[in-house]
């Protein structure tokens, strides 16, 4: 009499093998990479050899409604103008916060030479600009320092 099936399909990682015309090495290593180390003679199920080989299906759709969900939430941030690119934030910072900031601080000396020194303008000029040029070589060469520790 044969013998009652439980809807249960398992086999040893050889079986496997030769079932599905796939290297036994292959398997193994894929069984090993999805938490389920093989060993000898051990019967594993259908399930957990096709989502050690393939993937589990249910995580696979979990990841792609994530991203797609993201990607839509990445869209509707862009047009409600909260996020934007970083070559747009880059070039809109430049523009409207460090030129103007860089166009005062280059004008600076002009402005204060009088105020400084009202009997030798020109001195005050010179060492205000001397100032500003030490202020500039300063920020310099921390951005420097800080560009070459990230690219560490």
């Amino acid at each position: 009499m044969p013998r009652k099936r439980s809807g249960n399909v398992a086999t040893t990682v050889n079986g496997w093998a030769v079932e599905l015309a796939i290297d036994q090495q292959t398997i193994q290593r894929r069984l090993t990479q999805a938490g389920t180390p093989p060993q000898p003679l051990v019967l594993y199920s259908a399930r957990t050899v096709f989502n050690a080989l393939y993937g589990d299906k249910e995580a696979m759709q979990m990841r792609k409604t994530t991203a797609e969900t993201e990607a839509l939430e990445r869209e509707n941030l862009k047009e409600e103008g909260l996020l934007v690119d970083i070559v747009e934030a880059d070039k809109k910072m430049w523009s409207e916060i460090l030129l103007p900031v860089k166009t005062e601080l280059d004008l600076i000396a002009d402005k204060l030479a009088a105020l400084v020194n009202p009997e030798n303008p020109d001195a005050a000029h010179k060492i205000l600009t001397e100032w500003s040029d030490q202020v500039k070589k300063q920020i310099n060469e921390k951005k420097e320092t800080k560009t070459k520790e990230k690219k560490k």
